[in-house]
């Protein structure tokens, strides 16, 4: 759908206020996401192993409407597939929670130091032209890595995670 640039950014800045004004409402404000915009991709590095073993090497992501898709590998393999309803619901929410937490139009982007080198995951999350990216490792964000809510940002992170090693195929 085709918005002209004062629209949207008036739908954005009533979305704002309403969250800021009455947080009871918040949650209705944030679920109505547009489905077909909200995209969640999962990567993960894992330097020590062999690259079909580390889950999210080559990619999970995830639209709004539950879609996913892992991969392609190098040589062009891929795997698609759907969300389970639930878990759709729960990834629209927590996605929207954590969108929330951040200025509108924004992008923000958490860049830390791996616990471990070589080894980390990144999960980024966006919608309505905002971008977060979290950073951690085996579903935990890491210390110091919350742009917004820590605790919607902590949230999402570990849900995409556990996502990600329910569909993604290991070895792939």
């Amino acid at each position: 759908m085709f918005m002209r640039p004062i629209v949207r950014i008036s739908m954005v800045l009533v979305t704002e206020v309403a969250c800021a004004a009455s947080p009871r409402y918040c949650g209705v404000v944030q679920a109505a996401l547009p489905t077909r915009t909200l995209i969640v991709t999962v990567s993960t590095s894992c330097e020590a192993m062999v690259p079909a073993y580390c889950q999210g090497r080559f990619g999970f992501r995830v639209t709004g409407d539950g879609a996913f898709l892992v991969g392609p590998e190098p040589n062009g393999r891929s795997v698609s597939g759907h969300l389970r309803d639930a878990e759709s619901r729960a990834l629209r929410s927590a996605a929207a929670q954590v969108l929330a937490g951040v200025s509108a139009s924004l992008s923000v982007e958490c860049n830390i130091r791996p616990e471990i080198p070589g080894v980390g995951e990144s999960v980024e999350v966006s919608a309505n032209d905002r971008t977060v990216v979290l950073r951690g490792s085996g579903g935990r964000l890491g210390r110091g890595c919350a742009p917004g809510d820590a605790t919607a940002d902590a949230r999402l992170f570990r849900l995409v995670d556990r996502l990600m090693r329910r569909y993604y195929p290991d070895p792939f």
